[in-house]
């Protein structure tokens, strides 16, 4: 046998044989799916308690808020922990890439276009009245690409806050 570092096996055995938490993942990730934010982010009670100083009634409300409690009601304290350090990660990780999003979507397309100023003056004008149908199409696509990895991230935030709540009711925070 190979060299195995300390918890390899475990991790090993990890990915071999899926721990319970997983599939109960697998469940958070559809409930908070991000092409329902659009209708789920105008007709819940956590939608409705956005404005004002308690947005964790509202949050605690919402049906899927009820549903990510009933499928992790079956879950061990240690399971919904590591469910928990799960969701972590996701949302650090949509983190970096928004970062990078923003980057290219943004800041080098502002670059690009405040150079074209620079170089083309008058011509970058001209340019944009002479094809507005190619131009309005780029702005569009990536204004809704940035749209969409908001609401990603989004989702990815209520995950962690929903999974927080399930570690507060169980009193797992002074851990």
């Amino acid at each position: 046998m190979g060299h195995v570092e300390p918890g390899g096996e475990a991790a090993a055995a990890e990915l071999t044989v899926e721990a319970a938490y997983w599939p109960v993942w697998r469940r958070l990730t559809r409930m908070f799916a991000t092409w329902s934010f659009v209708a789920t982010g105008l007709a819940t009670p956590g939608a409705w308690t956005t404005f004002g100083n308690d947005l964790v009634s509202g949050l605690r409300a919402n049906a899927s808020t009820r549903k990510a409690f009933a499928a992790t009601a079956g879950l061990s304290d240690e399971d919904v922990e590591r469910l928990y350090a799960v969701a972590l990660l996701n949302q650090r990780r949509h983190d970096w890439v928004m970062r990078i999003l923003v980057i290219f979507y943004v800041t080098i397309p502002v670059t690009i276009v405040a150079l074209l100023s620079e170089i083309l003056g008058d011509g970058l004008l001209q340019l944009v009245r002479e094809n507005p149908g190619p131009v309005a199409n780029l702005v569009i696509i990536l204004a809704v690409g940035v749209a969409i990895y908001l609401m990603a991230q989004w989702r990815a935030r209520q995950i962690v806050c929903v999974i927080e709540l399930i570690r507060i009711s169980r009193g797992l925070t002074d851990r």
